[in-house]
């Protein structure tokens, strides 16, 4: 008889490990953090980094799976989701050597696991605020388009997981608004402007 193994690379990481880690809030801010996998350049609306490139693939040739169910984008390609820390219990990035079952990839295996409840009483209130006053305004302008110059945040929420019948019947439930302004001056008479 033989033994298997397996040679895929990738990482773990639970909740306790990226809650420490100084980085924007959403898992997509996360991923860069295993090996071979760089910053693609796509963002989010909000202008955070999204769909990160794996060993040299395009940031849109991932899988994106949460809770075992495969949301990539099937019109692009792209990540269907960007969810808030309070929301994870745990991200699993596999960057290579990966198995048959997660097929329809030239990049990597982002698998996110939500949390859930339990028999216990659990949960989180939190809030995260940044001012204007504290991001630094721009020196140098380009020539061209407008300057960045500063931007103010709000990222507050609650997380609540109970049983409803012991050993039987769980919830877990989130809640996460989050409001950012950005300041710019713009191109030729410098003149403020912002955006929500």
């Amino acid at each position: 008889r033989r033994a298997t193994g397996r040679n895929t690379s990738g990482t773990r990481v639970s909740t306790e490990q990226f809650s420490d880690l100084v980085t924007h809030r959403t898992v997509q801010s996360i991923y860069t953090i295993a090996p071979g996998v760089s910053r693609s350049g796509l963002r989010d609306v909000s202008g955070r980094d999204r769909d990160p490139s794996v060993g040299g693939s395009s940031g849109l040739e991932n899988s994106y799976i949460f809770d075992g169910i495969n949301t990539t984008d099937p019109s692009f390609g792209g990540s269907g989701a960007n969810l808030p820390f309070e929301f994870v219990q745990e991200v699993e990035i596999k960057t290579s050597a990966y198995g048959a079952e997660y097929g329809l990839s030239t990049g990597g295996i982002f698998n996110v696991l939500t949390k859930t409840g339990g028999n216990e009483l659990h949960g989180d209130v939190f809030a995260y605020i940044t001012t204007r006053e504290m991001v630094r305004g721009t020196k140098h302008f380009p020539f061209t388009g407008s300057a960045p110059n500063g931007f103010s945040e709000i990222d507050a929420g609650f997380d609540l997981g109970a049983a409803m019948r012991k050993d039987k019947l769980w919830f877990f439930g989130a809640f996460n608004p989050q409001r950012c302004e950005n300041f710019f001056f713009t191109q030729t008479l410098r003149q403020p402007a912002g955006n929500k």
